[in-house]
């Protein structure tokens, strides 16, 4: 039974897309190995100069050993207020979830419920969540040439401003799967 998301992300609207110069991406995380940050960064550092020049990534909670001098822009903060991440959705175009493992995480229906383009790794419920190229993009887990393709193609489609539809889709879609309703009578069924 899936998480179920709270009812004031059910309603929000998502804004037709502008034409965009700089991509934002976001990566939320703890700072635990499984969630993938040392593979986002190595992927980052590894992505040609051209795309780097067209992203803005902010990754909260995550903090790696060692930053790369060759990052695109790149922005760490520790962890912050539910107010304050809820914002850092607001004003992102793309989430991140690098995991090596996972169940079903919140940032995945989060950022969904915020309308943004998902690019997660194909681990545990997450394929359930996402359907490729519908509502997301999945990446072979542990896979930097995947997930490095993926950003790319992302980045390409919000440029192009051709997104919409993929972000439409992941809040119709997590709006219907996470249904606070639904959930709870579920669960009871259980019971």
């Amino acid at each position: 039974i899936p998480y179920p998301i709270p009812n004031h992300l059910k309603d929000l609207k998502i804004k037709k897309e502008s034409n965009k110069k700089l991509i934002k991406l976001i990566f939320a995380s703890r700072n635990d190995p499984v969630k993938g940050g040392d593979l986002f960064i190595q992927v980052l550092s590894n992505l040609g100069e051209k795309i780097k020049t067209k992203m803005q990534v902010s990754i909260y909670g995550f903090s790696p050993k060692t930053i790369p001098d060759n990052l695109p822009l790149t922005k760490f903060f520790n962890f912050v207020s539910q107010n304050d991440l809820a914002e850092a959705y607001r004003e992102s175009d793309i989430c991140v979830v690098p995991s090596i493992f996972d169940n079903s995480p919140n940032t995945v229906y989060e950022a969904m419920a915020y309308g943004k383009i998902i690019i997660a790794s194909s681990v545990g419920g997450i394929p359930e969540i996402i359907k490729e190229e519908q509502n997301g993009f999945l990446f072979k887990k542990n896979d930097p040439i995947d997930l490095a393709d993926k950003i790319k193609s992302a980045v390409e489609m919000l440029l192009a401003g051709d997104g919409l539809k993929m972000r439409l889709n992941a809040k119709r879609r997590i709006n219907k799967y996470a249904s606070l309703s639904r959930n709870v009578n579920r669960r009871l069924k259980l019971l």
